[in-house]
């Protein structure tokens, strides 16, 4: 029996350098495989994703919590890791502060509450999931690979959906897009890649998974 990649390089051709190239399929990006030296075994074989796609549970932060964003979105991403969290569950454990490095500034429950980031949410996260990651600084490459290992990632982001700070929920991407839940508007949608790497860095690129 042969796998996958041995049926995928049986199709291919290889350089002088003994380097196989293949050309993307639906999900895949061209990658070089190297047997050089090697009796029917690979030698060097990764896989790289074109576009990825969660399917995220879509939940809404209205009417509950008005200015409850961000842990409206970590709720979403905490229940596709298996977490049987509710958004209410999960903003009675958030820490209040007036420092958002530290809890919630204001009431989520009123169109008066700011906002929380990454730092005063990962003992929470990491209380539900097991582990917790600050991405905050990172890249978008960085961003898509927590998507390529079945992570969503919270995002904050600056002038999506008219507010000067909003929290999403990162969901996949491909060639020229990021897919996201947005728990505003409670819909699964996308923007350009372009267009999210100017509203992510005017938030401060602030990124939190698990």
């Amino acid at each position: 029996m042969f796998s996958t990649k041995q049926k995928v390089l049986a199709r291919a051709r290889a350089d002088a350098r003994g380097n196989f190239r293949l050309r993307a399929s639906r999900s895949l990006t061209t990658r070089t495989f190297n047997l050089r030296g090697t009796k029917n075994r690979y030698r060097t074989a990764s896989w790289h994703y074109a576009a990825k796609k969660l399917n995220v549970p879509l939940i809404a932060q209205r009417p509950e919590l008005p200015t409850g964003c961000e842990i409206t979105a970590v709720t979403m991403m905490l229940r596709y890791q298996g977490s049987k969290v509710t958004k209410l569950s999960l903003t009675l454990e958030m820490p209040r502060s007036s420092n958002p490095n530290k809890g919630f500034v204001g009431n989520p429950y009123s169109s008066y509450g700011w906002t929380v980031y990454p730092p005063a949410l990962m003992k929470l996260v990491k209380k539900h999931a097991h582990s917790a990651v600050n991405l905050t600084g990172t890249s978008v490459a960085t961003l898509k690979k927590q998507i390529n290992r079945g992570h969503p990632v919270t995002l904050w982001v600056s002038g999506v959906d008219g507010f000067n700070t909003h929290a999403l929920t990162m969901t996949g991407y491909s060639p020229a897009r990021i897919y996201y839940n947005d728990p505003w508007t409670n819909k699964k949608t996308s923007m350009t890649t372009a267009s999210f790497k100017k509203y992510w860095r005017r938030d401060g690129q602030r990124a939190l998974s698990y």
